[in-house]
């Protein structure tokens, strides 16, 4: 689904043929390249459903999917693909970078997204700045993280995205242990009283 075909990366090409272009033609450079070096031409990547059985993060002909068909990948829901700092590969998420390249991706050092409703390679936003569609319910510049979860939060001490409503809500950070504790599950018994010398929280 999804009108038309569109141009990539901001202003119409000033370069000979202005033709917009579809997903299934992507020109190498820019978004084209980035989707290349992830092993794909489409820009478009679905979120399988139960009874499919889908490889990583690989596009699926969009004239097969229905109109109810999520964008995203098997971990998660959002409508755009990252653009590893690594290797220029657009990949819908790390976990699907890290499956498919040989070596493992910095979240934090994402500086760009391909957005999958217009083709759009940008840097890094909560919505497109060309077809100011939403990526994702909830977005984080610092993790450079999209989903359409309802309860995603930051911890600033973690310096990670959790799920959960937030800090002080059904969360709090332990500056002991040095990781989330949910406030639903009880008093939290602190490991790091009883350890000698502390040592390293988080995992």
């Amino acid at each position: 689904g999804g009108g038309g075909g569109v141009g990539l990366d901001g202003p119409p090409s000033t370069h000979g043929n202005d033709t917009p272009k579809t997903d299934g033609e992507l020109s190498k450079g820019t978004a084209g390249e980035a989707l290349a070096l992830a092993g794909t031409s489409l820009v478009v990547s679905y979120r399988p459903s139960a009874e499919d059985d889908v490889l990583l993060c690989h596009a699926i002909n969009g004239a097969s999917q229905s109109q109810s068909q999520k964008l995203g990948c098997k971990h998660y829901t959002r409508g755009a693909r990252l653009v590893a700092a690594c290797c220029g590969a657009a990949h819908v998420c790390r976990f699907c970078h890290d499956e498919a390249e040989d070596h493992q991706i910095d979240r934090y050092a994402t500086k760009e997204m391909v957005c999958m409703l217009c083709s759009a390679r940008q840097p890094v936003a909560g919505a497109c700045r060309r077809c100011d569609a939403s990526m994702a319910k909830y977005f984080c510049s610092v993790c450079n993280f999209w989903d359409d979860a309802e309860d995603v939060y930051h911890c600033p001490f973690c310096n990670l995205c959790r799920r959960g409503k937030g800090l002080g809500k059904d969360f709090f950070h332990c500056m002991q242990c040095n990781s989330c504790v949910s406030l639903t599950m009880g008093p939290h018994d602190c490991g790091a009283k009883t350890r000698a010398g502390g040592g390293g929280g988080g995992g």
